[in-house]
């Protein structure tokens, strides 16, 4: 709404307002002190902070007019939700004092406004959660009832505790009715009730209502780790250090193979340089070519190098991989053995591999 006709109908309001008969000189002056003060707010464009000041003249000293001005702010503000209520109230309040004609023109405008409201179904399990909406508290689940909301993007979270918090993003648009699930999840991982579990069964798988003939009436070798706990935890320790020299190796053969990738790269260069240095030595000019052929000469040197160096990394990779402490990697290290090298020959250049498994 411009500002020109925000003034216009805020004009009509106060043409009804004037006929209002003030109880009390200091309530009058309250009153048409805090009423004054929204109409100059409304002249600066702050429709919110004008409709504090509406608010509170009407409770001061009520009259039904106030409330069409504080629909009309709603609506600069697009608002259309509390722009209804307001205007609903206005003409119920108003009742038979408001003109056939006025109310015409406010229940056409609530029809405008109704089509700017999207109906929001909000469902969140479990039951108990905790619902805010664009930041403001709602209530908890369940939501029974559709709620009612301007265009645009809403943001619906709930937490509950126990639980992780969730937020979903939902864009509505005018006389939407959508539905939004959220399903919230316990904080507890499936890993830790598999812990939890195992800690919990273990003194109960370890009491035996049968006692073995060795005990003695003491129940002492409950509490103290047998062979069979001893080889437990030095498996596991087994198994850590392998995995982590097994990620070493992989870290390392994955950056040897880049190494390599380069320095092949760098010998095709080289190459590249050594048949321009050719070509120019042919057309005469030997100054050029000798520049041409000493590049050549140096990026060979990287490219054995990176050659060399990657080859090793990948070696050191591997064996480090294979040989990675693990009761399904031991018997394969043994038996396993890889080898990788440069191999340059005349017209050609790669890599040699060898092993066995």
């Amino acid at each position: 709404m411009s500002k020109t006709r925000y003034m216009a109908a805020i004009g009509l309001a106060i043409g009804t307002s004037l006929t209002v008969s003030w109880a009390g000189a200091s309530a009058k002056d309250d009153a048409r002190s805090h009423y004054d003060r929204a109409l100059s707010l409304v002249d600066d464009n702050q429709y919110a902070e004008a409709i504090v000041e509406f608010n509170r003249c009407y409770e001061i000293q009520p009259h039904y007019a106030v409330f069409y001005n504080i629909a009309q702010a709603h609506i600069a503000l697009a608002r259309p939700v509390e722009a209804v209520e307001a205007l609903q109230r206005y003409l119920k309040e108003g009742g038979r004092e408001i003109k056939p004609s006025r109310r015409s023109l406010v229940e056409k405008e609530i029809v405008k406004q109704n089509a700017r409201i999207a109906t929001l179904s909000i469902i969140v399990h479990p039951d108990g959660a905790a619902i805010r909406l664009d930041g403001n508290d709602i209530g908890t689940a369940p939501i029974k009832e559709p709620i009612r909301l301007g265009l645009g993007t809403h943001v619906v979270a709930a937490t509950l505790a126990g639980y992780k918090m969730a937020s979903q993003n939902i864009e509505l648009a005018g006389e939407d009715k959508k539905t939004i699930e959220i399903e919230l999840t316990s904080t507890s991982s499936a890993g830790d009730q598999a812990i939890n579990g195992g800690l919990t069964d273990a003194p109960q798988s370890q009491k035996d209502p049968s006692p073995a003939p060795e005990q003695s009436g003491h129940n002492q070798s409950s509490l103290q780790p047998g062979p069979s706990t001893a080889a437990t935890h030095a498996r596991g320790s087994l198994s850590n250090s392998g995995s982590t020299m097994r990620t070493v190796g992989l870290i390392g053969a994955g950056t040897g193979v880049a190494v390599l990738a380069a320095g092949s790269a760098a010998y095709f260069w080289a190459r590249g340089k050594h048949n321009d240095a050719m070509a120019d030595w042919n057309l005469g000019d030997k100054a050029s070519a000798r520049n041409l052929q000493s590049e050549a000469h140096n990026i060979v040197t990287l490219a054995n190098i990176g050659l060399v160096s990657g080859g090793a990394l990948v070696g050191l990779g591997a064996v480090l991989y294979l040989s990675a402490p693990s009761s399904q990697h031991n018997a394969v290290a043994a038996a396993s053995s890889l080898s990788l090298r440069p191999d340059f020959q005349r017209g050609y250049s790669g890599l040699s591999v060898a092993g066995g498994w």
